[in-house]
């Protein structure tokens, strides 16, 4: 038990997996896209890498970055956000979650859940022994809480897969990470596991290429 609450201003915040896994993910896929565009590889729809600051701070970067395409005119197929990815427990089962509820109801929604539902077959091809956690819907924990938010505000399908970080409707805990927003969330945290994260981002990264016809 922590004898106070976090303090922001002057505890250590290591984020290795929160949101560091998620960070070395998306530059493990543009290095992976680098090497199949050298390779001829021939994109039909642009790929763009981005890394959001201040999403604790109401999902500042990712709104703004929402905000600038919208009034660019961009046209997005998908945003494929991955938030948290290296945490597991010790001898747990290994779990992926896949969140695409929105708080934005009809096309985007049922567009978020078909963008969810390419990254949950993806998956098992990566790893048969993964289980994935599709959530949608009133009944997902993430809606309105990660950077996918702010794209379905705008009306673009948009899904953030992690660890299994969420308790199940009936109870059951997660099994990512126990270091969640505290100076133990380290690289020497034992629920660290590179694995998980190497299987979420290549899970994430073959659906992203896939869809743009890689």
């Amino acid at each position: 038990m922590r004898p106070r609450p976090y303090d922001s201003g002057a505890d250590p915040a290591p984020g290795a997996d929160d949101d560091g896994s998620g960070t070395a993910g998306v530059m493990a896929a543009a290095e992976c896209l680098r090497r199949l565009l050298d390779d001829g590889g021939t994109p039909t729809r642009s790929i763009r890498f981005v890394l959001f600051n201040a999403e604790e701070q109401a999902l500042t970067g990712s709104k703004f970055s929402a905000r600038a395409a919208a009034a660019a005119g961009d046209r997005i197929a998908g945003v494929f956000q991955m938030d948290m990815i290296a945490g597991r427990q010790r001898a747990s089962a290994p779990t992926v979650e896949i969140h695409s509820g929105s708080s934005v109801a009809g096309p985007v929604a049922t567009a978020s859940d078909a963008l969810g539902g390419r990254v949950a077959r993806t998956v098992p091809l990566i790893d048969p022994a993964v289980t994935v956690q599709q959530v949608t819907g009133d009944a997902d924990p993430a809606v309105g809480r990660s950077d996918h938010a702010g794209f379905h505000e705008r009306g673009w399908a948009a899904v953030a897969v992690s660890e299994d970080l969420f308790s199940t409707p009936d109870g059951e805990p997660g099994n990512g990470t126990r270091q969640y927003r505290t100076p133990g969330d380290t690289l020497h945290d034992e629920d660290h596991s590179p694995d998980c994260a190497a299987t979420v981002a290549r899970s994430v990264t073959a659906t992203a290429l896939t869809l743009a016809d890689l």
